[in-house]
């Protein structure tokens, strides 16, 4: 019988910091030719953090539970009903972001695996909470094209639930209005009219002046956005 691998520190310090058992999903598929290392890496970590529970789950066999956590590839593991991990980690791997997910910037680990995995409404329901902004953040602040879809469409949920939950969100994004991307600029700026803080409204005003057209006129439509809310506040 093959011994199981040696306990890391991670290992260790994941079980210091744990406040309960760990219950970790693994939605797989048949035939699917990675799910079997994810599955294998998932129990080899078990094995050691005995306050933990697998559950393997087939994709096909039990639809609730891939549609409950928005699965759109396997294997994707989730860890207590948040941490969402799509594809293939070691186990040493797999602790760290699991490590991650107890630690001092837990909301923004969980936050950022939501958004990473597709699970839409569940992230909107966190960023709404005011969970998570400084993961949204670092995502925003680095992000490509494809990948402000998913994000914008977060955020934009969020504040159609909620129109004032993102306020806190503005000056962790405004630094991406002075960035090299030219999209993630307009993109900053749209979101910050979105938003509609005040907060944000010098650093949009300074954008009007922009010698790129576009950016000029995303700026002042988020500037108007930023009026909007101020008479809607005004009139109550």
């Amino acid at each position: 019988m093959t011994p199981n691998p040696p306990v890391d520190t991670t290992v260790n310090e994941l079980r210091a910091r744990m406040e309960g058992p760990l219950n970790i999903t693994v939605v797989v598929a048949t035939g699917c030719p990675n799910c079997p290392h994810m599955v294998s890496a998932v129990n080899e970590f078990a094995a050691e953090v005995h306050e933990s529970t697998v559950n393997i789950v087939n994709a096909s066999e039990s639809p609730e539970i891939a549609d409950r956590y928005q699965v759109m590839s396997v294997p994707t593991t989730v860890v207590n009903e948040g941490l969402t991990i799509v594809g293939v980690l070691t186990r040493e791997e797999f602790a760290r972001r699991v490590l991650e997910s107890l630690g001092p910037g837990r909301d923004d680990a969980v936050l950022k695996s939501l958004v990473e995995s597709g699970r839409i409404a569940d992230a909107t329901a966190y960023l709404g909470d005011g969970r998570g902004f400084a993961g949204f953040a670092a995502l925003w602040n680095e992000s490509a094209l494809e990948a402000r879809i998913g994000l914008s469409l977060v955020a934009q949920n969020a504040i159609d639930e909620s129109p004032t939950c993102l306020d806190g969100l503005v000056d962790l994004i405004l630094p991406s209005l002075d960035g090299d991307d030219t999209a993630r600029r307009g993109d900053t700026a749209d979101l910050l009219g979105a938003i509609g803080h005040e907060s944000a409204r010098p650093a949009l005003e300074k954008l009007l002046e922009d010698e790129d057209e576009d950016i000029a006129e995303v700026a002042q439509d988020a500037l108007e956005g930023i009026d909007e809310r101020a008479a809607e506040s005004d009139s109550r």
